[in-house]
């Protein structure tokens, strides 16, 4: 008799976006000012003091993580769209740890961040499984 082996067929699933993503804050920026670091192993979101605990207090509420998904998260993925996008991207940021996910990700879904065929917050919002339709969710709290 061989070793006994145990297989499970199914769907891969996709890699999870958020643990690519970190948030910090850096002093020179202004309150609602964002910048996108592509160099460190996670993609790093730069925020002023202000706007940082700003966000990090609504990623904490019950509700408010949608919003945040939507309005800092849809623009930096396009952002990182957009770079890997360029002649050079790609190649710069080999061996960080974000791309595997980030690019594997970009594969299943079929969205091209080799060739600027398709719109970038079209993309954005694919890769990040359309984050605008979960706003009706918070209706009730925002007047």
């Amino acid at each position: 008799m061989g070793v006994e082996l145990q297989i499970e067929i199914g769907n891969v699933p996709l890699p999870n976006l958020e643990t690519v993503f970190s948030i910090e804050f850096r002093e020179d920026l202004e309150m609602g000012q964002f910048e996108v670091n592509l160099d460190n192993e996670k993609i790093t979101i730069l925020a002023g003091r202000e706007t940082y605990d700003l966000v990090e207090r609504m990623r904490n509420h019950n509700l408010l993580p949608t919003v945040v998904m939507n309005s800092l998260y849809v623009p930096i993925v396009m952002e990182v769209l957009s770079i890997l996008r360029s002649e050079k991207g790609t190649s710069q940021y080999d061996g960080r740890r974000w791309v595997g996910p980030f690019t594997e990700r970009c594969e299943k879904l079929d969205v091209s961040y080799a060739e600027e065929t398709t719109s970038l917050l079209s993309d954005a919002c694919r890769l990040l499984a359309t984050p605008f339709h979960d706003l009706e969710l918070i209706e009730g709290v925002c007047p």
